[in-house]
């Protein structure tokens, strides 16, 4: 008999026993997230938390992305153990990340707080400020930055003077004053020395080159260049500046000891709009017209080695930092030029209209700004590694940009728009140190 009773009893005491502990457990305590607090899109980052359970019970910890996505539940591990996860997320925003735990019965916290990322792509691409109302004349055509970034130099149309930008007020500190304008200029033109401590402008409408002092702004010299000289562009040296006159056939070469006129290069006849830019080597200067031809120039005896025919009215024209491709913008399209066959290696469409290139100073990105379709001002950005378009940030309706500089640590990029710069940086509160920018020169 007792033999039957004693089963029995240790059955019920094991269910009262297993009854009694699952109805005191307790879930275990909410986590608290830790991690960064912005990044950038598709670069991952890691995150930890841990959880306390008031029966000392393993848990288990989940989280909660903010982008519709959630991780899988961690391996169990000892209460209070800390417990981390890796996240990247492909579109930019604001994110909430939470976390909540799960103990080995199965009882399940409350979320944690939200901890805020707010994830930017890693180049500028919010409008964080626009200049204006400062008398850049009918339009912004010429802009220079500074190795130091410190100041950028502006010059317009139907303007006499060369404006110069503080970057770190975003306002115009000062103004050169060129002369009185004679006649309707399409372009004046602007270009900083490699050491920073000279500007050259072109000065349309009275045939010359003013060699402006950054230190004081001052104009310290002339150089006299025939038929209206517009399109200008300094070699990476410093030695050599490179001139076009819209109404003339030659490019003009400056030599900067002297700052005379050494040199001219022969062009096709009626080449009228040329824009210039030099190689990050300075081996060679490239000439893209509005007569849909393309010229190579090499700097060491300034011949010109190869023309091509571009099939575009080239509006805007800029060389990668890596030296290996050369950007031509216009109509509805930029063409990627290989260096050193230059040979167009890739088309990158614009759903609208091209106006001008630039490589951000990485050159992971190219930049292309123009009117989008829907006769928006707009700034297209694609990835150079593949040239697919990846963001596009609008300008306004009737905006049409003309001419972009990037700041040399790939911060801020300024973009001229009509008579007005916009500014485009990170997240509005950068100022706020929200995000850190220091990596995008390496």
């Amino acid at each position: 008999m007792r033999t039957t009773v004693l089963p029995e009893l240790v059955l019920t005491a094991v269910l009262v026993f297993t009854l009694v502990c699952k109805r005191q457990n307790h879930p275990p305590d909410a986590p608290v997230v830790a991690g960064p607090n912005s990044g950038f899109v598709d670069s991952t980052y890691t995150f930890t938390t841990s959880a306390t359970d008031p029966d000392g019970d393993s848990v288990s910890i989940c989280f909660d992305w903010g982008d519709s996505n959630m991780s899988e539940w961690s391996e169990l591990r000892a209460s209070g153990e800390q417990v981390e996860a890796s996240h990247s997320w492909h579109w930019s925003g604001s994110y909430q990340v939470r976390a909540k735990a799960k103990d080995c019965s199965g009882s399940v916290s409350q979320w944690s707080p939200g901890h805020t990322v707010n994830a930017d792509f890693d180049f500028p691409s919010h409008i964080v400020d626009t200049i204006e109302n400062v008398h850049f004349g009918e339009a912004v055509y010429g802009m220079a930055v500074l190795p130091a970034g410190d100041y950028i130099y502006v010059s317009g149309c139907r303007d006499d003077y060369v404006h110069v930008i503080s970057t770190q007020a975003n306002e115009v500190v000062d103004r050169v004053r060129l002369g009185p304008s004679s006649c309707w200029s399409p372009d004046h033109h602007v270009a900083a020395m490699p050491n920073g401590e000279y500007v050259y402008a072109t000065w349309h409408s009275n045939d010359y080159v003013a060699v402006i002092r950054t230190s004081d702004n001052t104009i310290v010299d002339s150089v006299r260049v025939p038929d209206d000289p517009c399109e200008i562009t300094a070699l990476p040296n410093g030695e050599s500046i490179y001139v076009h006159p819209s109404g003339d056939d030659r490019i003009f070469v400056i030599s900067t000891s002297d700052n005379s006129v050494v040199d001219s290069i022969a062009m096709v006849e009626d080449e009228e709009l040329c824009h210039l830019a030099a190689l990050p080597t300075g081996e060679y200067v490239y000439a893209a017209t509005a007569y849909e031809y393309q010229y190579v120039i090499r700097t060491s005896d300034n011949i010109v080695v190869d023309t091509a025919s571009l099939g575009i009215e080239a509006t805007g024209l800029a060389a990668c930092p890596d030296g290996h491709h050369v950007y031509i913008a216009g109509e509805d399209r930029t063409l990627v030029v290989r260096v050193p066959d230059n040979a167009v290696e890739d088309t990158v469409l614009v759903d609208g209209y091209a106006f001008d290139v630039a490589a951000t100073p990485d050159g992971k990105y190219v930049y292309v700004c123009g009117e989008n379709s829907n006769e928006e001002g707009a700034v297209f950005v694609f990835r150079t590694m593949d040239y697919g378009l990846v963001h596009t940030i609008t300008l306004g309706s009737g905006s049409i940009p003309n001419r972009m500089v990037f700041l040399p640590d790939g911060s801020r990029a300024y973009v001229a728009v009509d008579d007005e710069v916009v500014v485009l940086g990170f997240w509005p509160t950068l100022s706020e140190g929200m995000i850190d920018t220091s990596h995008i020169s390496e």
